[in-house]
């Protein structure tokens, strides 16, 4: 069941001419805050907690809506008018000027927030002071952010808008099914990551690197363009004429070369190895860095690699984004199947993917890659994620 957290009647509005089926949640968010919080900061901050005070009175498997709106001056956040007088100066303020309308949406969902910010530009006509007094005679002006209503008689204020016109009455309909469809979609890749887990139980990288942090930050730069098979048989040799991150260092580079040959690259992935190695002894004293920023430094690391070694070695939060992966989550519906992106994907499956769980999927999918779902000739009779593959529903 999907609540708002919310007792605005134009957000009940919108969501019934947007087909949303709803339940009006009644919640007691604090909303306060301090002066100082910019007014795109402020109602991100505010939606999430109407939403999460919401979520405190629903089931788990439930979905709760908060949202807040402000209309901002500049750095200035202008709210609902405590009385007629407020409302006056308001629009007095808002008269002849361009300012911008803010819309914070936040989405509870099993546990899990997911939040947002839609931003319309308005700008209002020059107002005289018999106008201002006049349209807030009405009472419109009442209860609304800015004290005017675009949808009501104070669209005649309204010189032109950009933007979203929905955002401006009180609730972007578009940010809405954006997070509903990140919701769904982190139920998808929870329910592929629980299926993975039974059939890999040991999530084990496929490079053999023995719990070294320096060997798999070599493998992995060996690895681009290289099966992992063929690394591994490539290392044994090399880690036994050069055990450590010191003797790589000071090796001769024709050896190294020689030794990664059968890599592929070999004059370039020779060089990446041996500087990494150095730059690993002389800048970190030996142990490897658990940034991304500190790891993108050494030669030849980009985020897969860098995200590799900090879910491996330091069991972090962390997405790789090999070809398997890419390939089989767009299949799924992570995303489109068109995607190919590394990092558009490491994004979305970093939101979609339960952090402890990202680094042991990345592997487990590689192995589900290589069995299973191929590139070519993929086997969906067998896939144990068919029943809920947008890829397969397609073929059916």
């Amino acid at each position: 069941m999907i609540y708002l957290a919310s007792a605005s009647p134009r957000r009940r509005e919108l969501l019934e001419k947007a087909q949303i089926p709803y339940t009006v949640l009644a919640q007691n968010a604090d909303e306060s805050l301090p002066d100082e919080v910019l007014p795109r900061d402020a109602v991100e901050l505010l939606a999430q907690r109407k939403c999460l005070a919401g979520a405190e009175k629903v089931d788990f498997d439930d979905v709760v809506i908060g949202a807040d709106t402000l209309v901002a001056l500049g750095r200035e956040k202008l709210g609902k008018p405590k009385d007629e007088k407020d409302a006056e100066e308001m629009l007095s303020r808002l008269s002849g000027t361009t300012h911008e309308v803010y819309t914070g949406v936040a989405i509870w969902h099993k546990g899990v927030l997911f939040s947002g910010v839609d931003e319309t530009k308005v700008v209002f006509r020059a107002l005289t002071p018999r106008q201002i007094k006049r349209y807030v005679a009405t009472g419109e002006p009442m209860g609304k952010a800015g004290s005017y209503a675009i949808q009501g008689k104070g669209g005649k204020l309204v010189k032109e808008f950009r933007g979203n016109l929905d955002n401006v009455i009180g609730l972007p309909v578009s940010l809405v099914r954006e997070l509903l469809d990140k919701h769904e979609k982190r139920d998808l890749m929870a329910k592929a990551a629980e299926a993975l887990t039974a059939l890999y139980p040991d999530a084990t990288c496929a490079l053999e690197y023995g719990g070294s942090p320096w060997r798999l930050l070599v493998m992995g730069r060996l690895s681009a363009q290289c099966t992992d098979a063929r690394v591994n048989v490539v290392c044994k040799d090399l880690f036994a004429k050069f055990p450590t991150p010191e003797a790589m260092a000071q090796a001769d580079i024709r050896e190294i070369e020689a030794l990664v040959r059968p890599c592929g690259l070999y004059h370039t992935k020779a060089e990446s190895i041996k500087e990494a190695s150095r730059l690993l002894v002389e800048e970190f004293g030996g142990v490897l860095p658990r940034t991304m920023d500190e790891l993108l430094r050494f030669p030849g690391v980009g985020r897969k690699i860098a995200n590799l070694l900090l879910g491996d070695i330091y069991h972090l939060p962390a997405v790789v984004t090999d070809t398997h992966c890419i390939r089989i989550c767009g299949r799924l519906g992570a995303y489109d199947e068109a995607e190919k992106n590394p990092f558009k994907v490491e994004k979305i499956l970093g939101e979609l993917l339960p952090p402890e769980e990202s680094a042991d999927f990345c592997h487990r999918i590689v192995h589900f890659g290589r069995e299973i779902c191929k590139a070519r000739g993929e086997k969906c009779k067998e896939c144990v994620m068919r029943e809920f593959c947008r890829h397969y529903a397609k073929k059916k």
